[in-house]
């Protein structure tokens, strides 16, 4: 069987990621009459997890422009809508902005790649929920604070996520450091003390994780953060 596109002007104007990714759905859809996950298309495309997001929402955005008129486009890519609304819905507001969770989540992946953290894990852990916790503990006016207290003062974290990003402990630091509460330890005692407790928030989040996938109710980034375990070593291939 050969595999046929149907082409014009108006898909050069997607962004160069946006259109490599188009193309890479209709021909997994093509082959295996179902939709890839973001993460079987961030592992054969090379694109980072973050990236292809933002990609997901200019395709949906552009195929739903055409939704109206049922244009040989429209109809040639519609199959993927199903799949990639579930993924705009979670990110864009309904006013069609994207969700502040989103924004500040930007502003955290940019200060991270100026840093020593190569290479991102591509998952998502609860962020929407996270930051929305985060904003009450601290308050929206110190979010970029706390982003940039966050990457001068825990740089030397070798591994980065949004489990540790958002985890308590570092948050209560920030807190102490700010003058929100009373430093009760020196910063040494609070680097071990931190260290111990971010390893202990690790374990309970993959035992979480474990339990969800025994229930057999993981969603698709927990299948992303399974993924980044058995690449840690933390369970074999075969779980």
């Amino acid at each position: 069987m050969k595999l046929t596109l149907e082409i014009n002007k108006r898909l050069f104007t997607l962004n160069p990621q946006s259109f490599k990714i188009l193309i890479y759905y209709k021909a997994f859809y093509f082959n295996y009459k179902k939709m890839p996950s973001m993460r079987k298309v961030s592992e054969v495309t090379k694109i980072s997890y973050h990236t292809i997001r933002k990609a997901v929402i200019e395709l949906y955005l552009f195929l739903k422009s055409d939704a109206d008129a049922q244009t040989s486009l429209y109809k040639e890519y519609s199959f993927i809508l199903p799949k990639i609304e579930t993924v705009y819905n979670r990110y864009i507001d309904t006013n069609g902005t994207p969700k502040e969770e989103e924004i500040i989540w930007d502003r955290v992946l940019v200060e991270a790649e100026k840093h020593h953290y190569k290479n991102l894990p591509k998952y998502y852990w609860k962020v929407g929920i996270a930051t929305r916790n985060l904003i009450r503990e601290i308050g929206e006016e110190n979010i970029d604070k706390y982003i940039k207290w966050f990457f001068k003062y825990k740089s030397h974290i070798s591994k980065f996520n949004a489990g540790i990003f958002y985890y308590d402990g570092i948050v209560t630091e920030f807190k102490a450091d700010l003058g929100f509460l009373k430093k009760t330890t020196s910063s040494k005692k609070r680097k071990e003390v931190f260290e111990e407790e971010a390893k202990e928030e690790e374990k309970r989040i993959f035992s979480k994780l474990l339990e969800r996938k025994e229930k057999g109710i993981m969603d698709e980034y927990d299948k992303e953060l399974l993924s980044y375990y058995k690449k840690q070593g933390w369970l074999n291939s075969d779980n």
